[in-house]
């Protein structure tokens, strides 16, 4: 890590930056690593990414050369260290949220978010050939999905039972057929956040960031909405179906009205929230076996539970279909 920290110092010299005090570690995880660095002209951060998370700086990158708005404000970004450094962009939208939760703020993330997705249409195929970003287009997934069941031994020590493992087995059809119908909804395929909540949402003063995308795909957009409101479900007193969730659903939605009617819209939501668990698990395949992720208690049986709510969401859609 002291490359990665040499280097920060050193390109902060180099941009004009006065370094006025120590660095510090403020979160670490088995994929990530974010240092503070309190200067002259106001805190800068670096992210260092392990490998398998190393094409956000490069995506980011690419997105900043477009001039997209909402992204973090990039001062460098080094590829030999797999980090980059950023300003200051406040606090998280979820401790603002959780003093007084702000339907109106929720919606214009939401809206910002659909118009960096939108942007992102003409350069969707630059995002996986040329930055790493992960490829989550639907005709694929059926394909993840028959590999992740071909590594029975990986689900089994990851606590999923034979049974459950037989049972995915046999909802493998519904799967392929909801990918299907969902991509055939008229709704394009684009920047997909991967783990979109309002954690990964900065807030300061009026201006909006959306940041860390190291579990960014191009996948279908709605995947992102599906994730923010499982999140605002879990963190805050949302309830499904309610007026807020409507609203927070409506505002999003909206900004896709040239692309699908209303039913459509709302028919493509609900599958996406159907399949959205499986997208988490093929990200987080990726750091089953960091040896760190010991020391990190809280995600151990992850992957079982999110496959088991696969499971049972696929069951309820057969049920209905």
């Amino acid at each position: 890590m002291s490359g990665e920290l040499d280097w920060a110092r050193t390109t902060l010299h180099v941009c004009g930056y006065e370094i006025v005090g120590s660095d510090q570690l403020v979160r670490g995880t088995p994929w990530a690593q974010i240092f503070v660095f309190p200067t002259a002209q106001g805190q800068v951060f670096l992210k260092c990414m392990a490998k398998e998370f190393a094409f956000e700086a490069a995506l980011l990158g690419l997105l900043t050369q477009h001039h997209f708005a909402n992204l973090p404000d990039i001062i460098a970004i080094s590829s030999d260290h797999n980090c980059f450094l950023m300003k200051d962009a406040g606090q998280p939208l979820r401790y603002l949220m959780q003093q007084n939760y702000n339907v109106a703020i929720n919606c214009e993330v939401l809206k910002a978010y659909a118009r960096l997705q939108q942007a992102c249409l003409s350069i969707a195929q630059d995002l996986i050939m040329t930055t790493g970003a992960l490829d989550h287009r639907l005709r694929h997934l059926p394909g993840l999905f028959q590999q992740l069941l071909a590594d029975e031994g990986c689900l089994i020590q990851q606590e999923l039972t034979t049974a459950e493992i037989a049972r995915l087995r046999d909802l493998s059809g519904t799967f392929a057929r909801s990918c299907e119908l969902l991509g055939g909804l008229g709704i394009p395929e684009t920047l997909e956040h991967g783990d979109f909540h309002d954690h990964n949402v900065l807030i300061k003063g009026e201006h909006i960031t959306i940041a860390d995308f190291g579990d960014a795909a191009v996948a279908h957009p709605f995947f992102s909405l599906a994730s923010f409101l499982e999140s605002n479900q879990r963190h805050h007193p949302l309830i499904r179906q309610g007026q807020i969730y409507q609203t927070l659903c409506q505002s999003y939605l909206d900004q896709w009205r040239d692309y699908a009617p209303s039913p459509a819209l709302h028919q493509a939501l609900e599958i996406a929230s159907i399949l959205r668990p499986f997208l988490w698990v093929s990200s987080f395949l990726r750091i089953i076996s960091a040896p760190e992720l010991v020391s990190f208690p809280e995600y151990e049986g992850f992957i079982a539970k999110k496959l088991r709510q696969l499971i049972d969401n696929l069951e309820k859609y057969n049920a209905v279909a």
